[in-house]
């Protein structure tokens, strides 16, 4: 099992470096929490992945893709926050579906100016977006793209940003996950 647990919000850490309880203070465990990654509905922990190619061709680290319970600013709970009516209204029955759905079937990445951000996008009648970005890993399991937002939007949304271009395509649905070597040295 890679990454956090809910049982490290009470002190308790999950993971190859965890050695039973540890003190935490109020703040700390808030941070925990936040870092705390999402399952996807079939249980996984990467909900889907910018491969080698598709790295190769960005010039890029491939990575997993994976959603982080977040706060306001990022991650699940942002989402849910913000764009969870949205979501639902789609017929998705939660944040971790739509985001499966993207990461799943990314179609175009996007960088949005000069940011360490990358967008996602998987185009259908209105296109869903997903901001992701790189984030060091916490374990062996390597670094990986951590979600910061996602959302419905109008068909066409990157059509006027005057963003790059940086990929295009189709994504495969990951088949090895949590089983890859570190993708950073």
């Amino acid at each position: 099992k890679l990454g956090w647990d809910a049982s490290a919000i009470t002190g308790e850490l999950e993971g190859p470096k965890a050695e039973g309880k540890v003190e935490t203070s109020p703040a700390t465990q808030g941070q925990i929490k936040s870092h705390q990654f999402i399952k996807t509905p079939d249980g996984s922990i990467d909900f889907g992945e910018i491969t080698l190619d598709m790295a190769q061709s960005m010039r890029r680290q491939p990575g997993k893709i994976r959603l982080e319970r977040g706060d306001e600013i990022y991650g699940e709970h942002h989402i849910e926050i913000r764009h969870g009516n949205d979501i639902r209204a789609l017929g998705y029955g939660n944040v971790m579906e739509f985001v499966s759905d993207i990461a799943k079937h990314i179609d175009q990445v996007w960088q949005p100016g000069h940011t360490a951000q990358l967008v996602a996008l998987h185009q259908v009648k209105n296109d869903r977006v997903m901001y992701i970005e790189l984030k060091p890993a916490h374990d062996e399991s390597g670094d990986y793209y951590t979600v910061r937002s996602a959302f419905p939007a109008r068909a066409g949304f990157v059509k006027n940003k005057r963003w790059n271009l940086l990929w295009e395509g189709r994504a495969q649905p990951s088949t090895n996950s949590g089983k890859s070597a570190p993708f950073a040295e």
